[in-house]
């Protein structure tokens, strides 16, 4: 299966079709995050695969796609973490979450009160725990790709914070 890094790298499949989506019309963070994790089990439409950057198509692949984007009435707070939990020896954070060395993971936060100024995007920490790459989309300001020193976590204290921390490899 495809790893993260290599969906995001410059020319990477994810990286390209979220580079389609300009800031003013970027990829929601939840439809970005769901769009990396379903590349990482291989669940990508053939359309996506040819390079046309369409998201019905991956709506119509994913039994999961309203639920990963909080896209029912009834969402819960959480739910774009556990719908990403798709890779077995991942686990999920919500009390006083932290980053694994050298592994990827997917952050959910909120302001207080669990149902308004939610973001969702993925960090990876360096091996050596020193750098981050946050990986995050908005509609407002498109797809961005930042390296980051690891002081930068949490991105916003005092916020509550869920932490899907991805198997190794991933």
């Amino acid at each position: 299966m495809p790893s993260i890094e290599s969906m995001i790298a410059p020319g990477g499949l994810i990286r390209e079709l979220a580079l389609c989506y300009p800031p003013g019309h970027g990829l929601g963070c939840c439809v970005l995050v769901r769009m990396i994790m379903l590349a990482t089990v291989d669940m990508v439409p053939d359309d996506a695969r040819k390079g046309i950057a369409s998201l019905g198509p991956w709506a119509q692949l994913d039994p999961k796609w309203k639920e990963a984007n909080l896209d029912r009435h009834d969402w819960g707070p959480w739910d774009a973490l556990y719908s990403n939990w798709l890779h077995e020896g991942s686990t999920v954070e919500i009390h006083a979450p932290r980053l694994t060395p050298g592994r990827a993971h997917v952050l959910q936060a909120w302001k207080p009160g669990l149902r308004t100024g939610g973001h969702t995007w993925v960090e990876i920490l360096s091996a050596d725990g020193n750098e981050i790459r946050r990986v995050q989309s908005s509609v407002d300001l498109g797809y961005r790709d930042d390296p980051l020193p690891a002081s930068s976590f949490p991105r916003w204290p005092g916020r509550p914070l869920g932490i899907l921390t991805l198997a190794e490899g991933v």
